[in-house]
C-alpha cells in the first residue's frame, strides 16, 4: 500500500486545479500528494459537442498529458479507476494497467464530476450521452452519426437545457438532420424570460424544434415512447441532467437526490473530516455567495479553494470558508450563441450578447479556464475569483474550522521507523 498525505480523486477542473495549486503551495511542506485519473489527459467537457457532425475531428488537446504536466512539481500521477473509497481504513482501491492498487491518506479530496443521469428504461441501451467514455458515450455517438445512410435523419435530444442547446445545435449539421428537443418542463428554465426568448430565437434559426412539457417515459431502439405520445427517431442524445459517480453514491456519505456529497463551508464531508469534495461531486450546505450549479467555473473555485484550505492547515493557519460568485455564462448555439454577466448571483444582468459575438466570448472563457489551470504553476495563489468571504458568518460559525487533527502519514511512518 502507497500511503499520501493528500489524494485527489479526479482529474477535472476541479481535481487538476487542486493538485497544480496544492502542490505549489506545499513545497516547503513536502507533502505526499497523489492525482488519480482514468484518463492520461485533462478533458474539456465544455466542447465535448464540437464537432459531433464531424466524424474525424479530433480536438487538439490545451494541456500536455497529464503524467508531464506537473513532471517534477511535487505530486505523482496515477492513472487509474477508482473502484472503492474505503472511508474507515482511510484508502482507495484502483484498478491500473498493472493490476489493483491501494493508496492510503491523510486527507481525500473527490472530485471525480458527474455523468449523465439516464434512469429512464431503455435510455441506458438506446440513448448516447455526452460523457468523454463509456458504451454510450461521445466517441460512440459520433461513430453512429457518421454510419447514418439516410438522408434526413431523425435526431431526439432529450432535455432542453444548456447541454441539449448545445447539443441539439451541432447535430443539425449532421445530414441535414431534423433535430428535435424534448422538455419535460420549460425550455431554458435555467435562463431569464430576456435570455430564454434570444436563445429560443437562436434554436428556431439554427432549424432545431423544441417541444415543451414532454415527459420521456422510455427510449427504444427507434422511438421515444413520451407522456403525449411515440416519436419515431434514428438517434436519440440524453441530455436530462447530470448525477454523481456511482463509487462515490457507494461509500454512503451524505448526500442529495443526485448523488452529490454534502459538505461544509469548508467544502468538507459532513460526516469525515478527512475527506473534501469540489465540483459536480460537491454541494454546499450553507449558503455560499452564488448558486452552487454543476459548472466548470465552480468546480475550478472549489478545487483552488481545497488546495488553500490544506495548505493553510499545513502551515498552521486558519482556513477560511469558501465563498464565490459567478461571472457570466454563454450557450453555444451552431454557428452564433447567446452569453450574458451573472454577477453576483448567477442570475443574467446587464446587456444580453447575441450570434458571433456571443460565440467568441464562450470559446474566450472556455480557453481561459483551462489557461488559469496552467497559470497556477507558476503563481499558485492566483486570486481568480470574486466572493471569497461571500458566506453567511453566523452559519458558518456552527462549523469548527479545519486543523491537523493527526500528522501526515509520512511523518506517521517515520516517527514509527
Amino acid at each position: 500500500m502507497d500511503a499520501f498525505d493528500v489524494v485527489i480523486l479526479g482529474a477535472g477542473y476541479a481535481g487538476l486545479t487542486c493538485a497544480v495549486r496544492l502542490a505549489g503551495r506545499t513545497k516547503k511542506q513536502r507533502l505526499r500528494i497523489a492525482l488519480v485519473s482514468e484518463g492520461e489527459f485533462f478533458l474539456e467537457r465544455l466542447r465535448l459537442h464540437e464537432g459531433l457532425a464531424e466524424p474525424g475531428l479530433v480536438l487538439a488537446a490545451r494541456l500536455p498529458r497529464l503524467r508531464d504536466f506537473m513532471a517534477g512539481s511535487g505530486y505523482v500521477f496515477i492513472q487509474g479507476e477508482v473502484r472503492e473509497i474505503d472511508r474507515a481504513e482511510r484508502r482507495v482501491r484502483l484498478d491500473t494497467s498493472d493490476g489493483a492498487r491501494l493508496l492510503s491518506y491523510g486527507h481525500l479530496v473527490i472530485a471525480l464530476g458527474s455523468r449523465a443521469f439516464t434512469t429512464t428504461p431503455g435510455a441506458d441501451r438506446h440513448a448516447y450521452v455526452l460523457d468523454a467514455a463509456g458504451p454510450r458515450a461521445q466517441p460512440e455517438l459520433k461513430r453512429r452519426l457518421a454510419s447514418l445512410d439516410m438522408p434526413e435523419p431523425r435526431i431526439v435530444v432529450v432535455g432542453g437545457g444548456a447541454t441539449g442547446i448545445e447539443v441539439a445545435a451541432e447535430l443539425v449539421q449532421v445530414r441535414s438532420a431534423h433535430v428535435t428537443i424534448l422538455e419535460a418542463g420549460n425550455f431554458a428554465s435555467f435562463a431569464t424570460s430576456a435570455v430564454k426568448k434570444r436563445l429560443a430565437e437562436a434554436v428556431d434559426r439554427a432549424g432545431v424544434v423544441v417541444r415543451n412539457h414532454v415527459r420521456v417515459e422510455a427510449v427504444e431502439l427507434d422511438r421515444v415512447v413520451t407522456s403525449t405520445g411515440d416519436i419515431p427517431c434514428d438517434v436519440c442524445v440524453w441530455c436530462a441532467g447530470f448525477a454523481g459517480q456511482p463509487v462515490v453514491r457507494a461509500t454512503g456519505f451524505e448526500m442529495d437526490a443526485a448523488g452529490r456529497i454534502r459538505v461544509d463551508p469548508y467544502l468538507r464531508a459532513l460526516d469525515n473530516p478527512f475527506v473534501f469534495a469540489a465540483g459536480d461531486a460537491c454541494i454546499p450546505v450553507e449558503w455560499c455567495g452564488a448558486p452552487p450549479r454543476m459548472s466548470a467555473f465552480f468546480a475550478l473555485t472549489t478545487g483552488a479553494h481545497i488546495a488553500n484550505t490544506i495548505a493553510r492547515m499545513h502551515a498552521g493557519k486558519r482556513p477560511r470558508p469558501f465563498g464565490f460568485w459567478t461571472y457570466g455564462q454563454a450557450i453555444a448555439v451552431g454557428p452564433e450563441g447567446v452569453g450574458f454577466a451573472t454577477i453576483p448571483y448567477d442570475r443574467q444582468i446587464g446587456p444580453i450578447y447575441r450570434k458571433r459575438t456571443a460565440l467568441l466570448i464562450r470559446s474566450f472563457f472556455v480557453w481561459l479556464l483551462v489557461r488559469l489551470i496552467g497559470l497556477q504553476r507558476r503563481f499558485p495563489a492566483l486570486p481568480f475569483w470574486l466572493g471569497r468571504g461571500a458566506y453567511r458568518r453566523k452559519e458558518v460559525g456552527r462549523y469548527a474550522p479545519p486543523n491537523l487533527t493527526t500528522p501526515p502519514l509520512r511523518r506517521q511512518e517515520q516517527a514509527r521507523s
